[in-house]
């Protein structure tokens, strides 16, 4: 069965980025769900279980963080890994730490990157 993954980006034009790298990897068949903000992917995750959320953490209205904490303190979601997709390298780590997501990705994505966080957290999970 592919893999679900979630985009959540208040840019299209971001999240259509993520899905042309995504076609550029070994996960090229993953089903993508996107949201442009908290609100939509908080219904999403209501409505179907996913493998791996894509998360930019600036979402209006300050969504992102709020976003990642409920993903990883709900129990229904809390094993799903969170990646931030930022522009901000510098401050990334300390966000990844703060938010207790599993890692970081540059944006824009490049399928390479993306590659290598799916495998690293996916993988394991269906050996």
């Amino acid at each position: 069965m592919p893999y679900r993954l979630l985009i959540v980006d208040a840019s299209a034009t971001a999240r259509a980025m993520v899905k042309r790298a995504l076609r550029q990897t070994e996960f090229a068949s993953a089903r993508v769900a996107e949201a442009a903000g908290g609100a939509e992917a908080i219904d999403l995750l209501q409505q179907h279980p996913f493998d791996l959320i894509l998360i930019a953490p600036d979402l209006p209205g300050g969504d992102g963080p709020d976003l990642i904490g409920r993903v990883v303190a709900e129990p229904d979601t809390r094993a799903t890994p969170v990646v931030l997709m930022t522009a901000d390298l510098a401050a990334a780590p300390a966000l990844v730490r703060r938010l207790r997501a599993r890692g970081h990705l540059a944006k824009p994505v490049r399928p390479a990157d993306l590659q290598a966080a799916l495998a690293r957290l996916l993988e394991p999970t269906h050996v």
